[in-house]
């Protein structure tokens, strides 16, 4: 079977959310989304608080490095992978220390 790259796309961040919020509940888990509004001017926060029955078990950040397609490899790609995923943690870890200061 040949695949063909090129048919694939890219999942939106609402689309990652919602994914992983379907995966949690069929874990048993109760996915809550945090709500934004409230935060200060440039502050940020995780995306979900995800539940047990009767505690806060974690938060989750969910992040969508952008890719494109190299048509020489015939295949999607990371632009600059190692700086991309560190700049996205860098600001996940922001928001969650932003949501709940130690």
């Amino acid at each position: 079977m040949d695949d063909d790259w090129t048919k694939i796309i890219p999942i939106t961040e609402l689309e990652a959310i919602n994914a992983l919020k379907n995966y949690f509940s069929k874990c048993g888990l109760i996915p809550v989304d945090i709500d934004h509004s409230n935060n200060k001017e440039k502050e940020q926060s995780p995306d979900l608080l995800v539940r047990t029955n009767v505690d806060d078990f974690f938060l989750c950040e969910i992040k969508t490095p952008g890719h494109y397609f190299d048509p020489i490899m015939n295949l999607y790609l990371w632009k600059n992978v190692y700086n991309r995923l560190r700049d996205r943690l860098r600001t996940a870890r922001k928001q969650f220390e932003n949501f709940d200061p130690l």
